[in-house]
């Protein structure tokens, strides 16, 4: 999955172009972010997309999802000043007490106090899958263009961002020696979670352009610009995945003493954050 997170409406001639360049022959996610619904609107409705739109095949392959979560209902956190993903939204502040322990992403959620955010799905869920004559790959065949509203209460949908492209030779010695190994076993674990763990669906994403800071069978985390995204059936599952799964744990008090306050990377340059959205079905 290759990805390229947009912060702000990118022309349809520009995303045209992303679609035939060679580095994109997979697939082409790209992730926006609107301060309001009705700054998405103006774009949505403009006449550059709504054509783009509108003569695109009813069997193209592309789809569109929209969240429209509530500040209460979200979390941001980051260890570098500079804005991503939804850091380009609002003001950074700190985080005060609400970082470092198990729970920390869903007291930073005002609406947690008024919910727990539990999930309503209520059975598993099957999905009917076909393979495809060109390929090995096994995705859902949904032929024509296919409207889905009616969405369960609560599903979590996640981002887990990296971005090496700064660390110098020094950090990022020390980020192989310490934390690479573990990084992608996590990441590795949480997509292999699968439904009964409560991940609903994962992609690991990555900016081509951002150059490559390391060779591994996991293609998509070997760039230095990189997203995973995940859907939890809730905030619960995801959090109890976390806090059962050994060596995230380790991985998480490692990565905090080194790069904590004292820690020896304490100014090290390599940026991560996190999101969480707790989404209203209708929203």
């Amino acid at each position: 999955m290759i990805s390229s997170q947009i912060t702000r409406p990118i022309s349809i001639a520009s995303f045209k172009k992303k679609l035939q360049a060679p580095s994109y022959s997979k697939h082409l996610y790209g992730s926006g972010y609107w301060k309001a619904r009705t700054d998405y609107l103006n774009w949505w409705t403009s006449d550059a997309v709504m054509n783009f739109w509108a003569n695109l095949s009813p069997h193209v392959g592309m789809w569109r999802e929209i969240m429209m979560s509530s500040g209460t209902r979200t979390q941001f956190g980051t260890n570098q000043p500079k804005p991503s993903g939804l850091g380009h939204l609002g003001t950074p502040k700190s985080l005060g007490k609400k970082s470092g322990y198990w729970g920390c992403y869903r007291h930073r959620m005002s609406a947690s106090q008024d919910s727990i955010f539990a999930t309503n799905i209520d059975k598993e869920i099957v999905q009917a899958r076909h393979k495809r004559k060109d390929t090995d790959c096994e995705i859902p065949i949904r032929p024509g263009r296919q409207f889905v509203t009616n969405l369960p209460d609560n599903v979590c949908f996640v981002v887990e961002g990296q971005d090496h492209s700064e660390i110098m030779d020094a950090e990022k010695e020390f980020w192989f020696m310490n934390f690479d190994q573990s990084a992608e076993r996590w990441m590795k674990d949480l997509v292999a979670a699968g439904e009964g763990s409560g991940v609903l669906d994962s992609k690991l994403c990555y900016c081509p352009e951002s150059g490559i800071f390391r060779e591994s069978d996991l293609t998509a985390l070997n760039y230095n610009n990189k997203v995973q995204l995940f859907y939890s059936k809730d905030l619960r599952l995801l959090e109890k995945i976390g806090r059962s799964n050994k060596g995230h744990v380790d991985l998480r008090h490692r990565f905090m003493r080194a790069y904590g306050p004292g820690g020896e990377m304490n100014s090290g340059k390599i940026c991560l954050w996190v999101e969480r959205a707790v989404i209203k079905g209708m929203k």
